[in-house]
């Protein structure tokens, strides 16, 4: 019995704008989160390296933030290339989560060098921010990807307007809980980082 080998096939394709609906809908959700971890860390690193070591060394605690990002950019890079996008982002917020949890025990500790190393792995979690945007354009049509891309980059610009607010409110939550001023939205940076992807 021959082949007809011009009838279409049956095999199912995968619903391409709704896979894409539902990535831009979660990437909204988590880099407005992402964006307030960030600029919690960026703004309280400073505070907290201030009341623990002094005002002299309080821009150093942000410049190991920014240079975090920029060292771990690189082999997670390699890693999205490799093996796709999920494990070099699962990689770069894990990082950054056990850098906010190095702060949380810097603050407590008052040990200098350990809040210096733990806003350097913090800046994991700018690293993976910056790479998520890019997962917006994956599966967008061409002529859209530019709206797609812009509309995660303001989810993320409502989370940096917001995060003094949560700043203030979560170190309230965690004095309660023995953790020392300012730690608390480090604490609170990192534990999103945790949960199932």
């Amino acid at each position: 019995m021959a082949t007809d080998l011009t009838a279409p096939r049956t095999a199912a394709r995968p619903d391409v704008a709704s896979i894409q609906r539902r990535t831009l809908r979660l990437l909204f959700t988590t880099q407005i989160i992402g964006g307030i971890g960030v600029t919690i860390g960026i703004a309280v690193g400073a505070l907290l390296a201030a009341r623990i070591a002094g005002t002299a060394v309080a821009g150093v605690a942000q410049s190991a933030g920014v240079v975090g990002a920029a060292l771990l950019a690189v082999p997670v890079t390699r890693i999205m290339a490799r093996h796709g996008r999920r494990p070099g982002l699962v990689l770069a917020y894990a990082v950054g989560a056990v850098g906010g949890l190095l702060v949380v025990l810097a603050a407590a500790t008052r040990w200098v060098p350990l809040l210096f190393l733990g806003m350097l792995l913090f800046g994991g979690g700018t690293a993976a921010n910056l790479q998520a945007r890019y997962t917006a354009v994956d599966l967008a049509e061409p002529a859209r990807r530019g709206r797609q891309l812009s509309l995660i980059v303001w989810a993320t610009t409502i989370g940096a307007v917001a995060a003094p607010n949560f700043a203030a409110l979560a170190d309230r939550v965690t004095t309660g809980w023995g953790l020392p001023p300012l730690a608390g939205p480090f604490a609170f940076s990192a534990a999103p980082c945790w949960l199932p992807r």
